[in-house]
């Protein structure tokens, strides 16, 4: 950065898929505008994700088409358009992500529950499920009882998602750790200072995530408008066979499965959905345990001697609510020249950009940011089964 002064319009802080999308729609608006990142891009709740582009069945499985429902079923079909390098109006040309599947599948237990939840997941969703024949079983869920459904929900790859818009907007992106970040409301403007220089941004957005605490306490903004919730993450490791998808137990997901091909016909599931939030009061040991024991449970006939196992935990930073419950759809706090952005999921980002975008009027200037000159472009961060882990052996949980 620069050694004088930088006036923006709007500087965006958090180099996740909410803020990367908002740069990116702020910029197509003609907005002067950049990114701060304490980090690598993406590293924390983007690449945490299972990047499964939900349409808002899990929300239906209740049997009630609920507002959160309605709300999210467009958005699969929004991603896809981007997906296919033809998106609508100034959303972006996602054509360079790599989709791991473009679909999902959907399949119960054998409990009374389970059967009156996957009734309700077909009520009324732009993507709603379909049934799969027999013969068209994917290998993993062959033996599992009862129908088996596709969702036609893509799995993106987070990290591919977040190099596309990296290269989009290199020269907007800088990096600057937490601890060398410091900011000032004054009259007429928000002050970001570093050890190399500043910025006057007529306002900030605040998408970083867990980030946003101590950004928000520097500005002297209220603490306690946001919360953090955790989940335990499972992955798996070992000669598995390709799946994407959940297993629904009534109005509960019981397991979310998203599989990462490795090197030499080896694969990585990453296991999510109730058991996530379950383990997050167990030890890793405890939930591997847990998770050996649901996975035989949700798909008999598939063998995993000689997998390896480990745990992540991934908390998840909301806007606050009265139950602790999280938002159904994304939350945009202005307060002053600042807003604070919590997008709920990854599929969301969209709607969060559509409501920091409507808060700015397009100037149709075409006004660029001054390029980030002494400060580093941050790196795309690893996904977590690429980060230093201990793994263990079936044998020995």
């Amino acid at each position: 950065m620069r050694t004088r002064t930088q006036q923006l319009d709007t500087l965006v802080v958090g180099g996740g898929i909410a803020g990367l999308w908002i740069l990116d729609r702020l910029v197509a608006h003609g907005h002067a505008c950049a990114l701060v990142e304490a980090d690598t891009l993406g590293r924390g709740q983007t690449l945490w994700s299972q990047g499964i582009l939900h349409g808002g069945v899990k929300y239906a499985l209740a049997g009630t088409l609920t507002a959160s429902a309605a709300g999210i079923s467009e958005m699969p079909g929004r991603w896809t358009a981007c997906l296919a390098g033809s998106p609508r109006d100034e959303d972006p040309d996602l054509s360079g992500v790599v989709v791991r599947s473009d679909h999902c599948h959907l399949w119960r237990t054998d409990s009374i529950a389970s059967r009156v939840g996957m009734l309700g997941a077909k009520l009324g969703l732009a993507v709603t499920p379909t049934s799969v024949a027999t013969q068209d079983r994917p290998v993993a869920l062959r033996e599992v009882p009862g129908s088996i459904s596709r969702l036609d929900e893509c799995v993106v790859d987070p990290v591919s998602l977040v190099r596309v818009f990296h290269d989009r907007h290199a020269e907007r992106i800088a990096r600057v750790p937490i601890d060398q970040q410091r900011w000032t409301i004054e009259s007429d403007h928000v002050r970001f200072d570093t050890e190399n220089g500043g910025v006057n941004a007529s306002r900030v957005v605040l998408a970083a995530g867990n980030g946003n605490a101590d950004i928000r306490a520097q500005l002297g903004l209220a603490s306690n408008a946001m919360q953090v919730r955790d989940l335990h993450m499972v992955l798996v490791r070992g000669s598995l066979p390709p799946l994407n998808g959940h297993c629904t137990d009534g109005s509960k997901t019981r397991l979310t499965i998203t599989s990462i091909d490795l090197h030499g016909g080896r694969r990585v599931w990453q296991v999510g959905g109730e058991l996530a939030e379950r383990g997050v009061e167990m030890d890793a040991p405890s939930l591997i345990a847990f998770a050996q024991r649901e996975l035989r449970a949700c798909l008999p006939g598939v063998e995993f001697t000689g997998c390896e196992w480990a745990t992540y935990r991934a908390p998840r930073a909301e806007a606050r609510t009265a139950s602790g419950r999280r938002h159904d759809l994304p939350v945009v706090l202005e307060e002053g020249r600042v807003l604070t952005v919590w997008p709920s999921k990854l599929v969301l980002a969209p709607m969060a950009a559509d409501i920091v975008a409507d808060r700015f009027p397009a100037t149709g200037s075409g006004a660029h940011a001054p390029a980030f000159e002494s400060l580093e472009v941050p790196q795309v961060g690893a996904p977590p089964w690429d980060e230093p882990r201990e793994w263990v052996s079936s044998a020995t949980t």
